[in-house]
């Protein structure tokens, strides 16, 4: 599996249902897309633009025919490149665990980060363990991956992606937002005053509903 997430900033005035319609039916026509989700931002979510787009491929090489097939070309590039910004990543699932296969009408969340240029190996492989940890204190957190970008791109090159799924939204914005081991421990990664913050300060925080997981 291979995954593409991009956050779609679009123009000021921009017909937000017409756009959507026309990518979800390009996704639909395209064999290339196992499956998708597009969905407007929720309030609160942070510099994610107007819609979340994520789709699903067999594998690397059927994401990158995607791209270049002539209804893609077609309908969806000029979308795209009208937008005021995309902030895209491209990825293998990394490290996950499903604990709710079927979960239904919940919401997904995805944060895109990028890690600071010339940090250690081995602190970026402590960070992504103690990050992958969350989920065994935080139970809201129904299903989970964290990736490494393949390829990355908008406002920043993002080096990672960490999905989570929710039965509902005050999973989100409560037990996890709020979690000790979030604020506590976690947070130093990303704290600007802190001495041990290794990810760059812009990063997208941002979540939407679904009707049918992604993640399992």
């Amino acid at each position: 599996m291979f995954r593409w997430t991009q956050l779609i900033h679009l123009q000021p005035g921009s017909d937000v249902a017409a756009v959507k319609a026309a990518l979800d039916r390009a996704a639909a026509a395209s064999p290339m897309v196992a499956r998708h989700l597009l969905e407007p931002m929720i309030t609160g979510s942070m510099n994610g633009g107007d819609l979340l787009w994520h789709l699903q491929f067999r594998d690397q090489d059927a994401w990158e025919t995607c791209r270049t097939r002539a209804h893609w070309v077609k309908d969806v590039t000029p979308l795209l490149k009208a937008a005021a910004r995309v902030d895209s990543a491209a990825y293998a699932p990394g490290q996950s665990e499903v604990r709710s296969p079927g979960i239904a009408n919940g919401v997904y969340r995805t944060l895109l980060l990028k890690i600071e240029d010339g940090t250690p190996g081995e602190t970026v492989a402590r960070f992504e363990r103690e990050l992958a940890a969350m989920p065994d204190y935080i139970s809201s957190i129904r299903n989970w991956t964290l990736s490494r970008v393949t390829e990355g791109s908008g406002q920043l090159p993002w080096t990672h992606v960490w999905e989570q799924e929710y039965d509902n939204l005050e999973g989100l914005t409560g037990p996890y937002m709020m979690h000790p081991y979030h604020w506590g421990f976690v947070d130093r990664w990303f704290d600007p005053e802190g001495t041990e913050r290794i990810v760059a300060t812009a990063k997208c925080h941002v979540f939407c509903r679904f009707h049918e997981s992604v993640l399992s």
